[in-house]
């Protein structure tokens, strides 16, 4: 694939999952048709999947068995919300977080002073929770968190790929670890200066925003700090990417959408968010949750475009359809094959 097939994969990819928030009743504000702005009418109560006592900060849906018991087109599209598996972190008025897991329509606390969750994308039921108090791992059978390895610093953050490449963390006090051998092993990557949050994409780059509000990506090359961005931002947030796309992630920068690339470039995606969503999860790619007024609402493609919902917006998807058509015949592993 050429770098433009790659980002025009991207674009489409997250500007469909971005667009999922929008109504029929969608005005741009230029003549422009590709140009979106995300407002609250986008959040209609027929979305609602969840509605929680306070803020909801973070929401990952795992990537694996947890979700896709058996790799067909048709399970790994996840059609039937009442069989997503997904965990979602709330935070409280006195800067405290917890973490819950959502299965079969029922929540679970999981963990107190949970900050963040990720799975490996493959065929286990693995998953990693980064905790005030360290590391810890998610028991299915049991519906419980366990302290993993021997990790004990204060994160609040976390991020991997395959189990064999390691699971990274973020610590509150800005450092990043690289963490094998059953939780028993940390090294600090010396190279990540000041970071505040972590993403990793699909081909292992790590994404991190430092305490200037700047963005850099960590590989093999070294790091590189991202250009073509908005300079003094007052907010920027890294998103986790549809798992379609295997380089890059999505960065919410003030009230812009952009996609960043691990060769230091970006790109406006045409998409600006005029209200304060406070989580985004769109690795499901053709399902997707966004956290908007303590509120965690679920956008199916399927369902929009197979229903009698939003009509307009169905018309705004028209020239995507061949995208949508092929990401919901083909399986998981045929996107996650490279990871």
């Amino acid at each position: 694939q050429t770098t433009n097939q790659v980002g025009a994969r991207m674009k489409s990819m997250v500007f469909l999952g971005l667009l999922l928030l929008g109504l029929a009743s969608t005005a741009p504000t230029s003549n422009d048709d590709e140009h979106l702005v995300i407002t609250q009418e986008f959040f209609p109560e027929e979305f609602k999947y969840y509605e929680g006592k306070n803020d909801i900060v973070k929401i990952v849906v795992p990537l694996n068995n947890l979700n896709f018991e058996d790799d067909s087109s048709e399970n790994s599209n996840n059609n039937n919300s009442t069989d997503t598996f997904l965990f979602f972190v709330e935070l409280d008025d006195k800067g405290d977080k917890t973490l819950y897991v959502r299965k079969h329509d029922v929540t679970s606390k999981l963990l107190e002073n949970g900050r963040d969750a990720v799975s490996p994308p493959d065929d286990s039921q693995l998953a990693y929770f980064a905790a005030k108090d360290g590391l810890y791992s998610y028991n299915y059978q049991s519906n419980k968190a366990e302290k993993y390895g021997a990790v004990e610093d204060d994160l609040i953050g976390i991020e991997m790929g395959n189990i064999s490449q390691g699971i990274y963390v973020l610590t509150a006090d800005k450092h990043v670890y690289k963490v094998t051998e059953d939780g028993t092993k940390k090294v600090k990557i010396d190279d990540i200066k000041n970071p505040e949050q972590i993403v990793l994409d699909f081909s292992n780059n790590l994404f991190y925003v430092d305490s200037e509000k700047k963005i850099y990506v960590a590989n093999e090359g070294g790091v590189k700090k991202i250009e073509g961005l908005p300079a003094n931002p007052t907010k920027v947030t890294l998103i986790r990417p549809p798992f379609v796309v295997e380089e890059g992630i999505p960065v919410i920068v003030d009230k812009q959408s952009y996609l960043i690339y691990p060769n230091g470039t970006s790109e406006y995606t045409d998409i600006d968010i005029n209200v304060d969503i406070t989580a985004y999860s769109m690795e499901a790619a053709l399902v997707q949750y966004y956290a908007y007024d303590k509120k965690i609402y679920e956008y199916n493609v399927l369902t929009i475009l197979l229903g009698d919902l939003l009509e307009e917006l169905k018309k705004y998807l028209d020239d995507k359809k061949n995208e949508i058509q092929s990401i919901a015949t083909r399986s998981r592993s045929e996107f996650l094959n490279k990871v």
